[in-house]
């Protein structure tokens, strides 16, 4: 009887163990969301003793919480290949538990990784069809996917194929009646913007951020909002795009490269068409040494074109077009061939041809 009384001790212990493990990544999820700088060294530190805890506990469950908390990191990091391996690892572990709510969600972050990390836009395209495949008929992850997978599409030119993928995202959004977070809205406005449209992204946006600050969301809130006022400048109202401007500013974290670079770039080519050219030069290179330090290749991209800009109204024409091919090598990197054009296009234009 003692015996059985001690494996039962023993048992509790490690159950108490592993329910205490599980609750301290729950935590630190939380905790990346307040405070990013802080929390991300604290995870660092926790996650070996927690994998090991998880491990020996046989915690499948636990194993693809950790994961999904490291890939976390990474990601708010703007480090999206590490956070795609991250990824994987908790998927696996996620099928081996049989967590099919989890696998769905790990599925749609890949998807997520795809589109705005360095995969190329092919090779994007296949591994969302494949996560589609796996996700099944749960209609919120396939919407999700079919989101990501849209914006690879239109970096492909195929913008029909977009178009036709988006709705049905966005349609089975709908019908479950579930708010339009930035899964949805960040690539039908990336979609859009590619096509031209930014009234439309604009729209996207407007919705995402409304809700955002009702629910005063700060991690996204300072990213959207620099979407929107790119979106808004797009169409010449650089007065009301200040405004967006300075409240992504206002929300976004020191670490929160994401954000950092859109507004500042954007910023500096708002202020190179005042005439306020060393601040906007500063702003601007500011934008695209954060970039560089990503590996969010069209965000990289975008930043060195704004830099241009400002460099061009200036004069600065050989330096402009330097900023362009660089641009350019990235787009191309990331088989985004509707910005390599674009870029092409204002590459001739300064070369004079």
């Amino acid at each position: 009887g003692r015996a059985l009384e001690e494996a039962g001790r023993i048992a509790g212990a490690a159950g108490d163990e592993r329910l205490a493990a599980r609750a301290r990544v729950q935590r630190l999820l939380l905790g990346l969301q307040v405070d990013m700088g802080a929390t991300a060294a604290e995870v660092g530190q926790a996650l070996p003793e927690l994998l090991t805890t998880f491990e020996r506990a046989a915690d499948e469950v636990g194993r693809c919480q950790a994961w999904r908390l490291r890939a976390a990191v990474h990601w708010l990091q703007a480090d999206s290949a590490a956070a795609e391996d991250a990824w994987r690892q908790a998927a696996v572990h996620a099928r081996q538990a049989g967590d099919d709510r989890q696998l769905t969600e790990v599925l749609g972050w890949l998807a997520s990784a795809t589109l705005w990390g360095p995969t190329p836009a092919p090779e994007g395209i296949r591994r969302c069809e494949g996560y589609l495949e796996e996700v099944g008929s749960h209609q919120t992850g396939e919407a999700v996917i079919l989101n990501h997978l849209a914006g690879l599409y239109a970096m492909q030119d195929q913008a029909a194929e977009a178009g036709r993928l988006l709705a049905r995202g966005m349609a089975a959004f709908e019908e479950l009646g579930l708010t339009m977070t930035s899964s949805v809205t960040h690539p039908a406005s990336f979609v859009a913007m590619l096509a031209g449209d930014a009234a439309t992204a604009e729209a996207h946006l407007r919705r995402d951020y409304e809700g955002l600050e009702a629910m005063g969301e700060k991690g996204y809130l300072a990213t959207t909002a620099a979407f929107l006022a790119q979106a808004i400048a797009a169409q010449g109202r650089h007065d009301e795009a200040e405004r967006f401007i300075a409240v992504s500013r206002e929300a976004a974290g020191e670490d929160d490269y994401s954000a950092q670079m859109v507004w500042q770039g954007l910023l500096g080519r708002i202020l190179a068409a005042r005439g306020q050219r060393a601040e906007a030069e500063e702003l601007a290179r500011s934008a695209v040494a954060l970039a560089a330090r990503t590996d969010f290749l069209n965000q990289h991209g975008d930043a060195l074109l704004e830099l241009a800009e400002v460099l061009a109204a200036a004069g600065r024409t050989a330096e402009a077009r330097a900023a362009v091919t660089d641009a350019l090598e990235l787009y191309g990197r990331k088989g985004n061939l509707v910005a390599a054009a674009r870029a092409r296009r204002r590459l001739e234009r300064l070369t004079g041809g």
